[in-house]
């Protein structure tokens, strides 16, 4: 027995229209909410150097230390009571 071929109705193609376009729409939400809005929920109790570092934020090997959350936030980290400032790179190198 062979299958009859059905058409489709202009209605049907409607109803499968607003099913894949809300379909769309969510998976686009989604995506922002997952991308952009949770990550940026776990930086919003970062407000120390201390606490960002503890975030897993990255550190800039500088003097002082700066920590930089995902949010572009920047949390200066302590500084020891030098006496003098730190050597400059040719202070160091002309030994």
């Amino acid at each position: 027995m062979i299958a009859e071929h059905q058409h489709t109705t202009p209605r049907t193609k409607r109803i499968l229209a607003v099913i894949l376009s809300i379909m769309l729409v969510g998976g686009a939400a989604t995506l922002v909410w997952l991308l952009w809005v949770h990550p940026a929920k776990g930086q919003a109790n970062v407000n120390s150097f201390d606490a960002c570092v503890a975030a897993g934020n990255p550190v800039q090997q500088s003097y002082p230390e700066v920590c930089i959350t995902k949010d572009g936030h920047h949390f200066t980290g302590p500084t020891s009571n030098l006496k003098e400032s730190p050597p400059l790179y040719n202070e160091m190198h002309d030994q």
